[in-house]
């Protein structure tokens, strides 16, 4: 099982919903569907968030053993 810590990182960054939603081309409420894991995420959108945090897509992954701390 997994979690995506999208949230975490825009949220360190200081960007809002609505700003990521307009990078990524998309409207806010499906921005935050996808943050709150209610669609399941396109590997070219995961690649685009990567890219707006300079991190690699792996680190937008929370894994299970991180989920049951």
């Amino acid at each position: 099982m997994y979690k995506l810590k999208i949230k975490e990182f825009r949220v360190n960054a200081g960007y809002s919903q609505a700003y990521m939603a307009s990078l990524l081309n998309m409207s806010k409420s499906y921005y935050s569907d996808l943050e709150n894991c209610k669609y399941p995420i396109k590997l070219s959108t995961l690649c685009k968030i990567a890219k707006i945090f300079n991190v690699h897509s792996s680190d937008l992954f929370m894994c299970e053993h991180e989920l049951s701390e």
